[in-house]
């Protein structure tokens, strides 16, 4: 049995779900995958009711051709002011005298454009409505002086329409919510329009007014109903669309009351009210505003929100339904009305909210075929929850199947809004990513042996989000389960906090199995690619062969394959060549390729200490084993530390780790290196007896580094050398900046040359490694062809160490068939271990693989009980306690010092913390401190 996507329909809203087949299903799916899935629309926010954030029916963006350098802006659409709503596609729309792809934007001036989503040369929409109420006009911030003590600046300008429109394609009808004032910002009015796509036109009882009360005693009430209150309730979760109902949700502006978390939900076909739900009737707060997401149902039809801080229960009920504030909500219909049918709350809740850590700034993802959500708060963890029981409110979050740890601090500090995405690849592997600010993007393994997430193999990327709001929004496409298509999607700022500000953005994708290998990003030709200002928390919407973004620049840009050089130069970057701007460039940069020779224009500050603004022009290592050399003819004389010369790094996010044999425009050649990301370089010094014209190079060995300089290419100078450990596919090339970012310079090399020195005639697949229970690591890997093979040496290395043998596994010899292999690593290393096979033949004749890694932390200490009953065992670590002494310490979620205790290491396994009465059933923080200073941290429950 294996699992097949299909496409069912539900009341005219599509939506992916998993089925299982029987395995002939697969291959017939593969046969006939780009018939079955030409083409695909985007109907509702994050792609389908499960949120998953998942095109599985992309067939034209796959990871060679985004990464390939035929990737880029194909053409932007202006409209009239921010973009707030995730862009929805439709495909094969009877419009414009023909059958159409669209693209519907929406924009805080209450206005609707439908684009052609592909016709680069049909700049005009095919309509337009603006939808604000007669003789009014859009909201915007200044509307609000009450709000944020008068500093309300959550919007920077209007926000008419914000929440995501939804769209029932079976009628060719888009849902959407505008809002208006008079001009005097006296009246408000929210209105639910049904617009016909076809020609913008409003649909029969569209538009409704949206009012409604609830019976209550809280905010606002008049001591038996409480009204909805236009002005104060912010529209800004994306609409559902489910069963023939449309279901709006609302939160604040900047927590401005009286309000609530509103859900109200129309009959689509004659927009008439079915549904009213409040949940804060009896108090206060609680809006659902889930960074913009829109609710999530299940197979059953529960419809599932998370709601924000506010009033939770009652006085003596903790798990009062009436108040539901910082909650995971279950909602059913099955009544006749909108009820909670189960939920889950925080046991720190009171805490997070005082904290600013609060929950429900994402929505729900639920995970497919299974009965498991994920939601999370700003202390930046990720709940997974059972939603068949989710346990209401506990004293110990026992209810609670695992927490994931985005970015979370001692404290929580950094937030994470928007909700992860979920992606399955070919070998049945299935993940689900997340990005908080100031962070970097993390991917976890979801096991479905244990229904849980294997955190011990989870994947980090390179990329360090800038300290402030809100982290990236992410989307995922591959073309089903075929290898080579899955592709992570990140939209976040470039630079600068985008709470309070419009900040510059950036577009990136991923490898989606791997997220340390960046297949391209927006800043790699700015010049053509540049997203603009940041559209804060707008997922991007893949389709089609292209990918929809949103901007603050009042424009929808478009990106797809076969976009425009920006280039004059004649000849194209020879394959498997490409460039581009690594950091911050005050100009963009460009190179020109001619019999050999690279001219390449840059500007750029530096590329030492942490500092990288420069040009690149690179390809990806072939294996471990290599050479590069170059020529360094020329370089501008814009600065005397210009620079010029062959590098190899980790990857191309500023910071990277790398190798570097350069010359200086006036210093001449010197070895760089940086052993870390965003580590400070080091170098072995100038050598002026190298100046351009000269020749550069580096050899790689293993982990290896030679760099060398030579006058004439064949005596070759030795500079310096280094161990460093750059990955499975570092990145080699030539680097160039002029020193000095106000101008742009030129430089010329040639004679380049890039040797593999170990090709494997052994045809290789998945060969990967794993962290099983920090104990060991397993390595597997499969050969479809093998040919007077003899036996593989399994070879390790550390982050700055070169790669020893560690075990050998003896090989079939000769075979045309699938075969395979797998071995224990016994003994890892503590950190990363880089793991690759050296294939040996019969004859003694030796080759290697690529590299395969998995870190271990085996100075981890276990910290238990959790939920404590008054006493918590710390279980010694002797690599982290070097048999010295432990300082423990317990503290409040302010950090506020409670208890501390110091144990003697040596001789003892199991040190023991009897916690006084005054530590008292809460939430804390356990600490357990070395003598070196260095600190583990836990977060602990305590429930006597």
């Amino acid at each position: 049995m294996i699992f097949l996507y299909t496409k069912s329909t539900n009341k005219g809203l599509s939506y992916l779900f998993f089925k299982k087949c029987y395995f002939v299903a697969f291959f017939l799916l593969l046969f006939f995958t780009n018939h079955l899935f030409a083409q695909v629309s985007v109907l509702t926010q994050h792609n389908n009711l499960k949120r998953t954030g998942w095109n599985d029916q992309e067939t034209q963006l796959t990871q060679a051709s985004v990464s390939g350098g035929n990737f880029g802006k194909v053409f932007t659409r202006a409209v009239d002011d921010q973009i707030y709503a995730q862009p929805l596609v439709v495909s094969g729309v009877s419009i414009g005298g023909g059958t159409h792809n669209i693209v519907i934007v929406a924009t805080v001036n209450n206005s609707l454009y439908a684009f052609d989503a592909d016709d680069s040369a049909t700049s005009a929409p095919y309509w337009q409505a603006n939808l604000t109420y007669s003789g009014y006009r859009a909201p915007q911030a200044s509307d609000y002086p009450d709000a944020c003590a008068g500093n309300y600046q959550d919007f920077s300008g209007k926000f008419g329409i914000v929440g995501t429109p939804v769209i029932d394609n079976t009628t060719n009808t888009l849902y959407v919510v505008a809002r208006s004032t008079d001009n005097t910002a006296t009246t408000f009015v929210q209105y639910l329009h049904a617009i016909n796509i076809l020609d913008g036109t409003e649909r029969p009882n569209s538009p409704v007014y949206i009012t409604a009360t609830v019976p209550g005693t809280g905010d606002g009430s008049d001591g038996t109903n409480i009204p909805f209150h236009e002005r104060q309730q912010n529209q800004r979760p994306g609409l559902l669309l489910y069963n023939g109902v449309v279901y709006i949700a609302w939160a604040s502006h900047c927590d401005l009351s009286p309000y609530h978390g509103w859900i109200i939900g129309y009959d689509a076909s004659t927009l008439a009210q079915k549904y009213v739900y409040n949940d804060t009737r009896n108090g206060g707060l609680g809006g659902i505003w889930m960074s913009g997401q829109a609710p999530a149902v299940d197979d059953n039809g529960y419809i599932y929100v998370s709601t924000g801080n506010g009033t939770t229960g009652s006085t003596g009920n903790a798990n009062d339904t009436a108040n539901r504030a910082s909650s995971l909500l279950k909602l059913s219909t099955s009544s006749g009305a909108l009820k909670v049918a189960d939920f889950f709350t925080p046991s720190d809740f009171a805490s997070l909210n005082d904290n600013d850590l609060d929950y429900g700034v994402d929505g729900a993802i639920i995970i497919p075929n299974t009965n498991l959500s994920l939601s999370g708060s700003k202390e930046s963890y990720l709940y997974l929850i059972n939603n068949n029981a989710m346990g209401g409110t506990t004293t110990d979050n026992s209810n609670v199947l695992q927490q994931l740890n985005v970015n979370a601090g001692f404290l929580g500090e950094k937030h994470i809004h928007g909700s992860p995405v979920y992606f399955q690849d070919n070998n049945s592997n299935e993940y689900v990513y997340a990005w908080a600010e100031n962070g970097l993007l993390k991917q976890f393994p979801f096991n479905r042996g244990t229904m849980l997430f294997d955190t011990l193999n989870k994947i980090v990327g390179n990329t360090q989000l800038p300290a402030g709001m809100p982290g990236a929004m992410l989307s995922a496409s591959s073309n089903g389960l075929q290898q080579g298509s899955g592709i992570l999607w990140a939209s976040h700022p470039l630079s600068g906090d985008a709470n309070h500000n419009v900040v510059p953005g950036i577009l990136q994708a991923f490898d989606a199995t791997n997220v340390t290998n960046e297949l391209w990003n927006s800043n790699m030709n700015a010049q053509r690619d540049s997203i603009g200002r940041f559209a804060k928390f707008v997922v991007p919407t893949i389709a089609n062969g292209k990918v929809y973004m949103a901007t603050f620049s009042n424009k929808l840009i478009v990106y797809g394959l076969n976009s425009a050089s920006t280039s004059s130069c004649p000849n194209p970057l020879p394959s498997p060549w490409q460039s581009a701007d690594i950091g911050y460039v005050a100009y963009a940069g460009s190179v020109c390729y001619d019999t050999g020779a690279f001219t390449i224009t840059a500007s750029g500050d530096d590329i030492w200490n942490t500092v990288d603004a420069f040009h690149y022009v690179y390809q990806t290592a072939a294996s471990s084993n290599f050479e590069i050399i170059a020529r360094a003819d020329s370089a501008q004389n814009t600065s005397p530390n210009a620079k010029v010369g062959v590098m190899v790094r980790a990857n191309l996010d500023p910071g990277s780790p790398h190798v570097f044999m350069t010359i200086e425009h006036d210093y001449g050649s010197a070895f760089q290196m940086r052993m870390g990301q965003n580590n400070y370089s080091t170098t072995s010094g100038d050598n002026p007896n190298f100046m351009a014209p000269s020749w550069l190079k580096i050899v790689a060995s293993g982990n290896k580094y030679i760099g060398y300089a030579s006058t004439d290419g064949s005596t070759w100078t030795f500079i310096d050398s280094v161990v460093l450990a750059l990955g499975a596919k570092p990145y080699v090339g030539i680097a160039y900046t002029t020193h000095n970012n106000s101008v742009l310079g030129t430089a010329l090399v040639d004679k380049v040359s890039l040797n593999d020195l170990s090709p494997l005639p052994v045809s290789l697949t998945n060969f990967n490694a794993r962290n099983i229970n920090n104990t060991y690591a397993l390595l597997k890997w499969a050969t479809t062809t093998e040919i007077n093979n003899d036996h593989f040496d399994i070879e390790r290395s550390g982050s700055n160490s070169n790669f020893v043998t560690i075990g050998s596994v003896k090989s079939l010899g000769n075979s045309t068939e699938a075969q395979q292999y797998a071995f224990n690593d016994n003994n890892p290393l503590d950190g990363a271990n880089y793991y690759r096979l050296k294939q040996v033949d019969i004859n003694g004749n030796v080759q290697y693989s690529t590299i395969a890694v998995t870190k271990f932390n085996l100075k981890l200490i276990d910290i238990s009980p959790n939920p404590s009953h008054g006493q918590l065992y710390i279980r010694n670590n002797s690599n982290f306690s070097n048999n010295s002494k432990l300082i423990i310490q317990v503290t409040n979620e302010d950090g506020g010092l409670l208890f501390q205790q110091e144990s003697a290491s040596s001789g003892n396994n199991l040190i023991t913390v009897n916690l006084p009465l005054s530590i008292t059933n809460g939430a804390y923080f356990v600490k357990v401190i070395n003598a070196n200073g260095d600190m583990q941290a836990k977060k602990i429950f305590v429930n006597r």
